[in-house]
């Protein structure tokens, strides 16, 4: 190392606008918002879900992405509703989440690991870097914020999870029964021909489209950012991706798939941007 040459470099200055280039603001913010309680254990709950809770609501800090967030970024309610985060929509996971289908405490902790459960899909976006971490991480671990996120996730009404995916199944590109594409939707159908149905197909291997939770989002940014950069791989999911598209496609392509996507695999309004 002695034959090493040192590196000068000047510190980079304070670019950013008023009024966060001010530090004292951020004591303003600490006031209205930074909540220093400290973490009690339930005494109702068993060591598993208090283990859970510690990890979700501290060290995971889940709810940074998972949650709404006001004008001046602090969370706000409802608790894990949904937020936005680096351009994705990080769905709700609390009881009013939009899974088409039920999760067993097994399958979160696969998905937690895995970054891919076969009924529910593979994570992307912000998503990666969690699951490749916790793909590492004593599955003891993992079992405790599965069990804390689980009651997070309890529906008030269960739902019918057979008839969703036999309703999911006819909705697949080519099956037999598939409605009918709207002609005002008719140029989204083309660009997902050529695109996707490929892969997003009936009897294919991709889970179906009519159960991801982007399709059934309050907005589109999720499917958009899919579309546009694919799905690299988590660890413990090597063996599948999405390619990029955006390359390939218009904006006017981008639009019209998006706008097809949404009216085909849900019973959702159409998205208003």
């Amino acid at each position: 190392m002695a034959a090493v040459e040192p590196v000068r470099e000047t510190t980079r200055g304070n670019d950013f606008g008023f009024p966060f280039n001010i530090r004292a603001t951020l004591a303003v913010w600490k006031v209205l918002f930074l909540d220093k309680t400290p973490f009690e254990p339930d005494p109702s709950k068993d060591a598993e879900w208090n283990e859970g809770a510690y990890l979700v609501e501290g060290l995971g800090h889940c709810g940074a992405c998972h949650s709404p967030r006001n004008f001046m970024g602090a969370r706000t309610t409802p608790a894990y509703g949904g937020g936005s985060a680096e351009g994705w929509y990080a769905p709700s996971i609390n009881k009013d989440n939009f899974s088409q289908q039920p999760w067993t405490k097994i399958e979160l902790v696969t998905y937690l690991m895995d970054g891919w459960h076969a009924k529910h899909g593979m994570a992307a976006g912000p998503m990666t870097p969690v699951v490749d971490a916790l793909h590492k991480q004593n599955e003891i671990d993992v079992f405790a914020i599965a069990a804390y996120v689980g009651t997070l996730r309890a529906r008030e009404n269960p739902i019918d999870a057979e008839a969703i995916r036999t309703a999911a199944l006819k909705r697949e590109w080519g099956h037999p029964d598939a409605p009918p594409v709207p002609k005002e939707f008719s140029e989204g159908a083309k660009v997902f021909e050529a695109r996707c149905a490929q892969c997003h197909r009936n009897k294919g291997a991709t889970v179906p489209l009519a159960l991801q939770t982007s399709i059934h989002a309050p907005v589109p940014d999720s499917v958009v950012q899919v579309i546009r950069s694919g799905i690299s791989p988590p660890t413990g999911a090597l063996g599948r991706s999405m390619p990029a598209f955006g390359p390939q496609m218009s904006e006017s392509e981008m639009t019209a798939l998006v706008r097809f996507l949404r009216v085909r695999f849900s019973m959702q309004a159409p998205w208003k941007k």
